[in-house]
């Protein structure tokens, strides 16, 4: 490049040198400008297809952020990649650009990597189109739409919560019908709230932990043990199910881990005492001592839930036994999972858990209830400020591994727990947890950390709740858990929230906040001047009053709406009111709360208040569970594009028109019979939704019966606009190459299966292509002699291309031949030219009646008179002495072939072929003449001389070694061909299940199944299943009748019995407190039985048996089939097969359960005998 100089010496010259600098700078940036495509990958999570960027500062209401890491590609007409480095990848903000070679038109390509595989297209709006879009020429501006599904929802939608009201609802008193689950609008302003009503105290009690499921409009809440506060009729193991999709709520139990039994059951004895209220006690209070409450907290009952991304999966910590549960929806069938210790065998206490893209993540908090804090034994903690050892740990579930994503020490200085009791301990540090309540503490917090809640914000960054376990083993205006202690108190335990985040494009683990900023990034004022992890607070508008009342406000319930940049929480003064609770917004960008962020009076802006300073709220003693927001499944949108595929490549190139006005029609289940049909618009496309909308051209809305995962089809119509269908289909190549073909059929159709919500397919689209012209060839074929005419005959054929019905007239050497009826679209066309021996060159000329096909004509050599010698021909037979025997028994082939001519056959070779090699020849072969050699599946007879007249005859012996049907085939010389069969029935044991698929040929017409002789309705296809005992035989139109000797039936007989055995496993004894080895599997009895063995599995495996060989049932010494087993550490499962005298066997299966040789006394279980009804007639109670 040159360079350009200023001049030092002429003003003049230098005034004129900058503009021409000035000008030639914004010719190069024009020039580059027309050279680019740029665009933006953004996330659509409202399905609208617009993009609505989120602003660069300032609050709003909605933005879509982009998304980094996609694909980005040009091509040309000539289908060349001309992308600069060849892909472009989008920035962290979604953008990317791409300086071109050479001119337009362009198609631009998106490509979702497999890193980011929980993403789909957006829907195609007039702001985005589909991962394929065509611009004429650079510059161009091209956004492309995604969505991660479950981002979806609607407008300001509800989000739920569970309030806690502090009585006995297990007898549902008239009390209990107060609400526990309300929702309000997520963008709620509180001056302006509805609050909706779900649930009340009766029908779910104390419950935290909640999960909706979109598909089907359900609210899962977990119950959760809260001191004073008492469970519903399913009490502490329950799951109880809200379902909205009627006009009423209605709610009933879902599940109860009673049925996990085991550590998984947490009892009401051990969750809470007998004196709940069951109405407001004289005092006008709720009050209640609840005296095992206290520890109970965050040890017994459920924890946080959530549901999977495809509504399936439940998945919900139990804090009794700390495993994570995955429950199918669907079944209520549970897989538990030992959530890991993280604080070296210290004390560890799980709760939270989220379900994020494609996994689950677990929180736990290492809570150092081991430590030591009362050296003096005074019973008196020494000190309540020990940190030492408390941390919080997220782990990743996979389905099957949990790994650490984060981790992070619980011993920074945080905001004051009570800033607005001066004298009292701020609670700036978090604590152990303590099991039980010091009669020398005075105060009324003592904060201890408890990760119940995880979000994930859009940019992936975690969002932590943090509640203080002091809220719920306390209460508000009740008592302290001290007997017979008049003083009522009301405790002030506000949690906090956290955030974390990848600190670079290649972290698979997150870091957290330091200083009030993530990653090193520089906080603002008011998050470096808050306390938190590192001297700062990311959400520093987490506080009460700006700080003057509580550092800190979060009940640790939390919700976040893509799209929004607010996180709803659940808080106590939520919108600075003296002990409230509601729910509170903050701003994801700046970590301030909604509304008015600095202002100490009522801030309606930031949410709602749920409860007030009443005997029914609960003051700051964290009132509120979790939070749900209530979102609609995503839609999903289906279609593309309909083009002219000019040059016929079955790929979409630039520059090929798009086709409008074609009518394509969506077939399936939730549709009218006719279907639902759209016309393509101006671009070629059309689209199918169940959102909904108003249909445009090109555009279906509102098919709200589509079904999620059924069987769908696109009709196309064989010709449009003079062109007609691609037969091209599927042909494309290259990185996209699904979504730039054609992809009907020739008959226009498109099979597919419709995805999951908001599971978009943009990857139908159909070629059209120019009719052909219509053209003909014509050859014939080498003649052929007919001895008894002494002629050759040939044939000619006629190829046709894009035909038009009509006729062919045929003209050989000047002679006309009968003209050819063809129909449209015919193919080819057969001539037979009889009766040529004269030598001489013929034209044959072939012309249509069809003028534009035109004429086609081909010359042959007809051939001298011909003269050959007679052949030899022959008859052959073939027979087989049993058509069923048993297997092992033999049968006697006899083939016997006759000279019919009068001609000698020399070096005759017939061949006899068995269809299995599962035999057994026996004895030797008898032949009349020529010689047999056998082999595996049948052999070859040679005969050397057959005289005209004469029969030779072949005899020999085979064992059918196999069972089913055997065929033999013999075949002559000139093809002639005779089979014979063989039934050797299948023995299948009495009472044995079997199934046998039965197979004939597809290429006949019709077919009927019989069983033993009778017809079999409905079964005419080419297969049968057979699963009885008995007779099966096929008649199939176009066999051309039954082979020699009749076809032979498939039959299956029974024999024997089925063996049974029955068993039980006998637990070790126990010598002191040690198990013995001498756990035995004893025989109780058995049927038909001769001989056993086992395996340790809970089905039997041949390969790994318990013993060497089956054990004979006489030689069991003292009914012992197994003895001197060791003392399993979990119940062990053994299965015995048994066999019969004549093979047959089945299993048992046995459990052995282990043995506890040290046992605390054995206590009675009560029960009431209560007589309901007597000689069937109801007693009175």
């Amino acid at each position: 490049m040159k360079k350009f100089y200023r001049s030092a010496v002429n003003p003049q010259s230098r005034f004129v040198g900058g503009w021409f600098v000035l000008l030639l700078l914004w010719l190069l940036v024009s020039v580059a400008q027309a050279q680019t495509l740029t665009g933006t990958v953004f996330r659509d999570f409202n399905a609208n297809g617009l993009y609505e960027a989120t602003p660069a500062s300032g609050t709003y209401t909605y933005g879509e952020p982009g998304l980094g890491g996609v694909e980005v590609r040009a091509y040309n007409a000539a289908g060349t990649n001309v992308t600069n480095g060849g892909v472009q990848l989008t920035t962290a903000a979604g953008a990317y650009t791409i300086t071109p070679t050479g001119s337009g038109p362009f198609r631009v390509e998106f490509t979702i990597p497999t890193a980011l595989n929980v993403y789909y297209e957006g829907a195609a709006g007039s702001g985005s189109r589909t991962s394929v879009q065509f611009v004429s020429s650079a510059p161009a501006t091209v956004n492309f739409g995604v969505n991660y599904p479950h981002d979806y929802c609607q407008k300001n939608p509800e989000v739920v919560t569970a309030c806690f009201v502090a009585i006995n609802p297990t007898n549902k008193p008239a009390i209990g019908d107060r609400d526990v689950l309300v929702g309000v609008p997520y963008a709620v302003v509180d001056n302006a709230k509805t609050i909706s009503h779900y649930a009340t105290v009766n029908q779910i009690g104390a419950a935290w932990g909640l999960a909706y499921r979109k598909d089907k409009k359900q609210l899962f809440a977990a119950a959760f043990t809260k001191r004073h506060v008492g469970f519903a009729y399913g009490g502490p193991n329950a799951i109880y199910v809200t379902d909205f999709s009627s006009a009423t709520a209605t709610t009933s139990e879902f599940f109860s881990f009673t049925t996990v039994g085991g550590g998984a059951v947490s009892t009401t004895t051990e969750t809470h005492g007998n004196d709940l209220p069951t109405s407001l006690n004289a005092n006008g209070k709720l009050d209640s001592y609840d005296l095992p409450a206290f520890d109970a907290v965050g040890k017994t009952s459920l924890g946080a839930m959530d549901m999977s991304d495809d509504d399936k999966t439940l998945y919900v910590v139990n804090l009794k036994d700390r495993k994570l549960y995955l429950i199918d929806v669907a079944t209520k069938t549970p897989v538990g999972f030992a959530i890991p210790n993280p604080c070296g065998g210290q004390s560890y206490r799980p709760f939270a858990v989220k379900y994020h893209q494609g996994k689950a993540y677990v929180g736990v908090v290492c809570t150092r209830e081991d430590l030591n804090l009362d050296a003096n034994n005074d019973r008196k903690p020494d000190s309540y400020t020990s940190t030492a050892g408390l941390s919080a740990t997220v782990f990743e579930f996979d389905g099957s591994t949990f790994t650490t994503a984060l981790s992070f020490p619980l011993t920074y200085k945080k905001q004051p727990t009570n800033a607005d009791l001066p004298g009292q301990p701020r609670a700036e540090y978090w604590r152990p947890w303590s099991a039980s309540y010091q009669t020398d503490r005075t105060d009324t917090s003592y904060p201890q950390a408890w990760l119940t809640d995880i979000e994930f914000d859009v940019n992936g960054d975690m969002i932590l709740g943090l509640r203080d376990r002091f809220g719920d083993q306390m209460g508000f205006q009740n008592h302290r858990p001290i007997a017979n202690d008049a003083a009522l108190v009301s405790a002030i335990s506000p949690g906090e929230v956290l955030r974390a985040g990848k600190c670079s494009s290649t972290a698979t683990t997150w870091t957290l906040e330091s200083n009030g900023a993530l990653c090193g990034a520089t906080p603002s004022t008011q998050q470096d001047t808050e306390q938190g992890p590192g001297g700062g607070k990311y959400y520093w508008g987490d506080r009460v009053q700006d700080g003057a009342n509580h550092g800190i406000s979060s009940m640790a319930g939390l919700a976040l709406l893509p799209g929004s940049g607010k996180l709803a929480m659940t808080a106590i003064d939520s919108q600075d009111d003296f002990n409230t609770g509601g729910i509170k917004r903050l701003i994801n960008a700046t970590g301030a709360k909604d509304g008015n962020p600095t202002g100490t009076a009522h801030n309606p802006g930031s949410g709602a208040v749920l409860y007030g300073n009443d005997a029914f709220g609960y003051g700051k003693a964290s009132g509120l569970g979790d939070l749900e927001v209530l979102c609609n499944p995503a839609p999903i949108m289906i279609g593309n594009r309909v083009w002219n595929d000019a040059n016929n490549n079955g790929t979409q190139d630039p520059g090929e028109a798009s086709l409008a006005g074609v009518t394509v029609t969506l077939k399936g289940p939730g549709l009218p019979t006719a279907g639902a049909s759209v016309t393509t618009n101006s671009a070629g496309e059309y689209y199918f939704s169940n959102a909904a909308g108003t249909a445009t051209t090109g555009f279906v809305y509102s098919l709200t019966g589509l079904t999620y995962g059924s069987s769908y089809s696109l009709s196309f119509p064989a010709s449009a606009s003079a062109l007609v269908l691609s037969t091209r289909p599927n042909s494309a190549t290259g990185t996209n190459a699904d979504a730039i073909d054609s992809d009907p059929s020739a008959t226009g159709l498109v099979s597919f299966t419709l995805g999951q919500a908001g599971q978009n397919n943009f990857t139908y689209d159909a070629a059209y292509l120019a009719v052909p012209p219509c053209s003909l060839s014509v050859a014939v074929g080498t003649p052929v002699c007919s001895s008894a005419t002494n002629q050759y005959t040939a044939t000619g054929r006629v190829w046709l291309s894009n035909t038009p019905a009509g006729s062919l007239s045929i003209v050989d050497n000047g002679v006309a031949m009968t003209p050819v009826s063809v129909s449209a679209g015919q193919t080819s066309v057969e001539v037979s030219l009889t009766g040529l021996s004269n030598a001489s060159s013929h034209t044959l000329t072939v012309t249509s009646s069809n003028s534009t096909c035109g004429t086609a004509s081909t010359t042959y050599a007809a051939p001298v008179s011909c003269s050959v010698a007679p052949l030899a021909t022959y008859d052959i037979d073939k027979t087989v002495d049993l058509k069923q025997v048993e297997k092992g028994q033999i049968v006697t082939y006899t083939l016997s072939v006759t000279n019919t001519s009068g001609v000698t056959a020399t070096n005759l070779e017939l061949t006899d072929q068995l269809s299995t090699t599962a035999v057994t020849f026996v004895g030797s072969v008898t032949a009349s003449a020529g010689t047999f050699t056998p082999a595996a599946d049948g052999g070859s007879w040679r005969i050397g001389s057959l005289a005209g007249g004469q029969v030779a005859t072949l005899r020999y012996r085979v064992r059918l070694n196999d069972e089913g049907i055997t065929y033999n085939t013999v075949t002559a010389p000139n093809g002639q061909t005779a089979t014979v069969c063989t039934t050797v029935p299948f023995r299948v044991c009495a009472g044995e299940s079997f199934e046998f698929l039965l197979s004939v040929p597809a290429s006949y017409s019709t077919y009927q199944w019989s069983f033993n002789g009778q017809p079999i309705v409905g079964a005419t296809t080419s297969t049968l299943s057979v699963t009885a005992v008995g007779k099966y035989t096929v008649m199939a139109n176009g066999m051309g009748g039954c082979p020699t000797g009749d076809c032979c039936p498939f039959v299956i007989d029974s024999f024997g019995e089925l063996p049974s055995l029955t068993a039980v496993a006998q637990m070790a004894s126990c010598l002191g407190a040690t198990a013995q080895n001498d756990a035995r599997i004893t025989l109780v009895g058995s049927s038909a039985s001769l001989s056993y063995n086992i395996t340790k599995a809970s089905s039997f495996t041949a390969a790994t048996p318990l013993l060497a060989s089956a054990r004979n049932l006489s030689a069991v010494v003292g009914g012992v089939l197994l003895g001197g087993e060791a003392n399993p550490a979990a119940p062990q499962d053994y299965t015995i097969r048994v066999y019969s005298a004549t093979g047959c066997f089945s299993d048992t299966v046995v459990r052995l359960l282990p043995t506890t040789c040290v046992c605390p006394p054995t206590t009675c279980a009560p029960f009431v005998v209560k007589k309901i009804k007597s000689q069937g007639k109801a007693v009175a109670p």
